[in-house]
């Protein structure tokens, strides 16, 4: 045991990063073949069986090269959390350690190579859950009895016995089947841990799901256990030694990562990856992953894969269809939608390593970047240099000759940018960000109802205030011609107008308040006084708390 336990403190874990198109998977399988290792998978959609093209698998050859994990380990029906592929393959990174064989964790979803690293999981940590156990048995009071443990609606005024929820906790399963309406998770969130829905947006439903399943497995509430974790955390420590894990990122310059995010689209479809498409949605799609409205559900599963939502409305073409005017400007619009999809997710990466991996706010070992930006300069620029760092680690000391990337510092302008809850009252919709909520506020669905919105508010008053007494035949023209009205009428409003509060001082009524304003602005021009009257009305968005 003692030879087993020497063994992995001299095996470091090695970690490639890198966005969609740099090339971390050609990295991995040449470092892992020259020091004789085993790659580990962490790409949610490769481990579906199928659709190698579209989640672009490494080739049988490759995998002859260097042994992998974590591939074509799920059926296309199948579901796995991030909970799940962490238990799959803690395992198998501890029993090569054991063995002397260096672990290569590579892919393209960061999240499950974060939870390999660092304890970030809700049940990781093991004091904190049973210190807010203990606070959450404290607040009730049965605390025999934690599923029932609710606050009545005698807690909360605002809610009647109508609004009581009809599933049971207990009775809620491991995984969600999408049987359970998202306002009724919501709303049962809102009960259990009402702090936790002021941290997240309705539309999260994973993250909804994943708090709920907190409550009912650990019977503590997740906002809680986060706040136990300390102000900005991003969770737990690290697993195992930070000199003993090796992060390489490979890096290239954002333009040419565009160019190559296209190219690839347009490689996989030479390759056969729209009919590889068309064959899996002919084949499962109407048997499962349909919503509650018989739509495919396409945040569940392998139908997440990039492909799917953006030939939606291709796939659904007959054959016959496919073939005529409207079939090919579909599949024109489906490889424009892949390639945007595509390098914004190149962009998503980038984003979460940046602020996941070389964050001040967590222990966190150093990141070192290679270039791969020239092709034609790999070996020189990329595999190199990762193989001399890959090697200081071997040795038991940190590179010479690599720097890692400068930390970065989470402030409250990022806080604000990527984690604030702001809503849209007029819309009623709830946005996760400045960023988001100030792009839905420029767009064209917010001022369509913006202007919808004004044309049904009542109709602004204007009532005269004052004019030039000297000018009363001027000033009677000008009212006339402006509103239209019987020049009497107007005589009779410049009577009675001094100290007039009235409707026989009124002018006439117009919406929206902009064009009120704007006559007021006119007739203030010929000395004219005006006052707007209305019954104001809130538009602008809240922020919530």
């Amino acid at each position: 045991m003692s030879v087993c336990l020497r063994m992995c403190e001299k095996v470091p874990i090695v970690v490639i990063l890198g966005c969609t198109g740099a090339g971390k998977s050609k990295l991995a399988l040449e470092l892992a073949s020259k020091y004789n290792g085993e790659i580990i998978s962490a790409d949610a959609m490769q481990m579906y069986k199928g659709l190698d093209i579209i989640t672009n698998k490494v080739t049988e050859e490759e995998q002859k090269i260097v042994k992998h994990h974590m591939i074509d380990v799920l059926d296309s029906t199948d579901e796995k959390t991030v909970v799940e592929f962490r238990n799959t393959a803690l395992p198998i990174i501890e029993n090569l350690m054991e063995e002397g064989k260096i672990p290569f964790i590579c892919g393209g979803t960061n999240y499950y190579i974060e939870s390999l690293l660092w304890k970030v999981l809700v049940d990781d940590d093991a004091s904190i859950i049973q210190q807010n156990k203990r606070k959450s048995d404290n607040d009730t009071e049965n605390p025999g009895k934690r599923m029932k443990n609710i606050p009545s609606s005698e807690d909360d005024p605002c809610e009647g016995d109508e609004s009581r929820l009809d599933f049971d906790l207990d009775a809620m399963p491991d995984k969600d089947d999408g049987t359970i309406p998202l306002d009724v998770l919501w709303k049962k969130l809102k009960e259990v841990d009402a702090a936790r829905t002021t941290q997240l947006v309705q539309s999260e439903r994973r993250k909804i799901w994943r708090s709920l399943q907190v409550w009912r497995q650990h019977g503590v509430r997740h906002s809680d256990v986060l706040a136990s974790q300390g102000e900005g955390s991003l969770g737990g420590g690290l697993r195992f030694p930070a000199n003993r894990i090796c992060i390489i990122e490979v890096w290239s310059e954002k333009e040419i990562l565009n160019d190559r995010c296209n190219r690839r689209v347009d490689k996989m479809i030479e390759r056969g990856m729209v009919q590889e498409l068309i064959q899996f949605h002919q084949s499962y799609s109407q048997t499962r992953r349909m919503n509650a409205e018989g739509d495919i559900d396409y945040t569940k599963g392998i139908f997440q894969s990039i492909g799917f939502k953006e030939f939606h409305n291709y796939l659904l073409l007959s054959e016959e269809e496919k073939e005529t005017e409207r079939g090919k400007e579909e599949f024109q619009k489906g490889v424009e939608f892949l390639k945007i999809a595509t390098r914004q997710y190149a962009r998503r990466q980038a984003k979460w390593m940046r602020r996941r991996f070389t964050v001040n706010h967590r222990e966190a070992p150093p990141v070192y970047r290679v270039d791969s930006s020239q092709p034609e300069l790999w070996k020189e620029k990329c595999y190199d240099p990762a193989s001399k760092i890959l090697q200081a680690y071997l040795d038991g000391k940190l590179p010479e000759e690599a720097v890692p990337l400068e930390r970065i510092d989470l402030d409250e302008l990022d806080y604000q940018n990527n984690k604030q809850k702001f809503t849209c009252q007029l819309c009623q919709k709830e946005f996760k960000g400045r960023r988001q909520y100030e792009a839905h506020i420029e767009g064209r669905r917010h001022k369509k109802e913006l202007s919808r919105k004004l044309m049904q508010e009542p109709a602004i008053t204007l009532r005269l205030n004052n004019f030039p007494a000297d000018r009363k035949a001027e000033v009677a023209k000008i009212l006339k011609n402006t509103f239209n009205k019987p020049l009497n009428e107007i005589l009779e409003i410049l009577e009675s107008s001094t100290g007039c509060t009235t409707d026989f001082c009124e002018l006439t009524q117009v919406k929206p308040r902009s064009k009120a304003e704007n006559l007021q602005k006119c007739l203030a021009k010929h000395g004219i006084v005006v006052d707007l009257v209305e019954n104001k009305t809130i538009l602008d968005a809240q922020i919530e708390s």
